[in-house]
């Protein structure tokens, strides 16, 4: 059974824009970042401060997300998957490893953009 383990925001900037992106959020009064991580061999980047997420991509972003997307972390992604396929929504991506763990975007049938995760 899918089991919901945590609900983000992730906002995506071009992997260039990443530490001025992280500086922006630190003037803005978010305060220091909880955790930093780099991928270099994926082209990413994310700074996480409490519920958001700052996400540097080394791509021109056509094929992510531009600004805010809920991110949802959860158990059970292949089910999920299969739910969610069933009841209309689309699965855009994924199930599919990432450095995070398993990943799956989908674009529900209200039209919102969702990323979930499981981690490995």
């Amino acid at each position: 059974m899918p089991k919901i383990l945590g609900i983000k925001v992730r906002h995506y900037v071009p992997l260039p824009a990443f530490e001025k992106a992280i500086e922006e959020m630190q003037r803005l009064g978010a305060g220091l970042p909880v955790s930093l991580q780099r991928y270099p061999d994926y082209g990413l980047a994310i700074c996480t401060f409490g519920s958001l997420d700052v996400v540097g991509c080394d791509t021109d972003l056509s094929a992510e997300p531009r600004g805010a997307v809920v991110l949802v972390r959860v158990r059970g992604l292949q089910e999920l998957a299969r739910r969610l396929a069933e009841a209309g929504d689309s699965v855009l991506s994924g199930p599919e490893t990432s450095p995070e763990g398993w990943t799956m975007r989908v674009r529900h049938r209200g039209g919102n953009l969702v990323d979930y995760v499981e981690s490995h």
